[in-house]
């Protein structure tokens, strides 16, 4: 999809804009066949496979997902990782790690270590707590990706400074689903450089839904990057709450039938 830079909104304009990005919840549960490939620099790729669960709840957007990392010992039982983020205003992160027999909450402090040895996806990098910070500027239009967007500056709380975040750019294409898409976002260190940045890759229009096929998180720093590739989704599901409570991590997500299920 190509378009061109849109008209840059007046300023109750963009605020309303903001708001309804924010508030684009799912109307229906989610599922996600996918993989994490890790690319060094200087080293072979290493590739994690995962499943997730999405829905919606009164506080927002809530995930939950297993990562599995591959073993030395092709016939071993991989290990297992389960996560569940609650995203919105009030974030939340709970993790259930291999052997363990109930979910811990990681702390926010935490919120920025990798998920997994060798890969640099975080669950701050998953949420975008960032979205929701009250302080920003409105910076216009540009073109990106061969994407006309919307650029907005995050500027982060004082308790986010004191933990050494710093601002935070979205670039979100309007005509990208019913409140638009994150094309681009750059977190930028202390300078002012870019330190981490996030590329939206290709599209695919699936059920009368838009969904990402794969997508990319570039270290600006050591020129790592990790790939978030979907193999598949199942759409339109219904998913107990239930499935979304930390205690219930220990308990496996029913499969939804073969024909359920979308190659992409």
């Amino acid at each position: 999809l190509v378009s061109a830079p849109p008209k840059p909104y007046t300023e109750a304009e963009a605020k309303q804009h903001l708001a309804d990005f924010r508030n684009a919840w799912l109307l229906s549960g989610l599922g996600m066949s996918f993989d994490f490939v890790h690319f060094p620099r200087h080293a072979a790729e290493t590739r994690f496979a995962g499943i997730g669960w999405a829905s919606s709840d009164k506080n927002g957007l809530v995930t939950r997902f297993e990562l599995s990392k591959p073993t030395a010992d092709k016939t071993a039982k991989p290990e297992v990782w389960e996560w569940l983020l609650q995203n919105g205003a009030s974030p939340h992160v709970w993790v259930l790690a291999p052997g363990a027999t109930a979910a811990t909450e990681v702390p926010k402090d935490k919120w920025r270590t990798p998920m997994l040895p060798g890969l640099i996806y975080t669950p701050f990098d998953l949420m975008m707590p960032f979205l929701y910070w009250t302080d920003y500027q409105y910076n216009g239009t540009d073109r990106i990706l061969g994407r006309g967007v919307e650029i907005y500056t995050m500027l982060p709380p004082p308790d986010e400074k004191a933990g050494g975040l710093c601002t935070v750019k979205l670039f979100i294409d309007p005509g990208l689903g019913d409140a638009g898409a994150l094309v681009r976002m750059q977190q930028l260190d202390a300078k002012g450089g870019v330190a981490l940045q996030f590329d939206l890759g290709h599209v695919k229009e699936v059920d009368d839904q838009w969904m990402f096929e794969d997508c990319e998180l570039l270290n600006k720093v050591t020129d790592d990057y990790d790939q978030f590739v979907v193999k598949a989704v199942a759409l339109k599901l219904t998913l107990d709450p239930a499935l979304f409570q930390p205690a219930n991590l220990t308990k496996p997500v029913p499969m939804p039938p073969e024909s359920a299920w979308h190659s992409m």
